[in-house]
């Protein structure tokens, strides 16, 4: 019975081994998949939230940012903070993403467009694009709201700023119904004609303090690898190194049971 008691202790010592094995090589792999699945492009953040949900889209108002890049990027994700204070109802927004904006700007320029929508204040982050493959150039992201009431799209007066190498950020700008919008395409007072493309519309600066809040993430893995190998293949590598520890374990345990051992 001593000798039992002596294998089963032991049996149990190497379970709880491989036990721990398979958790910490779950976690690894857990670890180094979040690493490989995002990488930010540009991100600007540190919401002003005394100016919550920011500064006006709607139909008499476009916002716009800008970024320049010298790599490229796979699968790349747009986000920005859209509130508009109230939970009762969602009003339209419209998304372009253009490479150059302003006078002369048409949809050939257009990399894509979508339709969102504004949220509540107090979860206001909506995702404009996803999918997408940039390469390096001038990208501007422009937003409007064919409502009035529209909504808001966060700032900050001192931003928090990550980057990619090679990743500039260009000034926040808006056009507006007396002073930009009316400059472009001629007067009008209720809602632009129906011929307006936005991009296109006179477009100038924010305050200095307004910049406007944004991130935009590359998913995927980037065009540039590094020369060390990717996180994926490394987890593939420990899981099967791991597999086959494991399955030694498990003989040197079979042995153990094994009569006259």
């Amino acid at each position: 019975m001593a000798v039992i008691a002596k294998h089963s202790s032991k049996a149990a010592s190497l379970y709880l081994m491989k036990s721990r094995t398979s958790f910490f090589a779950l976690m690894a792999c857990a670890l180094l998949s979040g690493a490989a699945s995002a990488n930010t492009v540009v991100s600007v953040g540190n919401p002003d939230l005394n100016f919550v949900p920011g500064l006006q889209v709607n139909e008499q108002e476009a916002l716009s940012v800008s970024w320049t890049t010298t790599q490229a990027y796979r699968n790349v994700s747009i986000s920005v903070p859209l509130g508009q204070g109230s939970a009762t109802y969602a009003n339209p927004v419209y998304a372009f993403l253009t490479n150059q904006l302003g006078a002369g700007t048409t949809e050939a320029n257009e990399i894509a467009h979508s339709t969102v929508q504004f949220t509540p204040a107090n979860d206001p982050t909506v995702q404009v694009f996803r999918g997408l493959d940039l390469g390096p150039g001038t990208y501007y992201l422009t937003l409007w709201s064919p409502t009035m009431a529209g909504g808001g799209w966060q700032f900050s007066q001192e931003p928090s700023i990550v980057r990619d190498e090679g990743v500039t950020i260009g000034a926040s700008q808006y056009a507006y119904q007396y002073q930009g919008l009316d400059k472009q395409f001629g007067g009008y007072f209720d809602a632009p004609p129906s011929n307006l493309y936005i991009p296109a519309a006179f477009y100038m600066n924010t305050y200095p303090n307004e910049h406007l809040i944004f991130s935009v993430i590359a998913e995927g893995d980037n065009t540039h690898p590094a020369t060390t190998p990717e996180p994926e293949s490394i987890c593939l590598l420990g899981v099967g190194c791991v597999l086959i520890g494991l399955f030694k374990i498990s003989k040197r345990t079979e042995i153990s049971k094994s009569p006259g051992r």
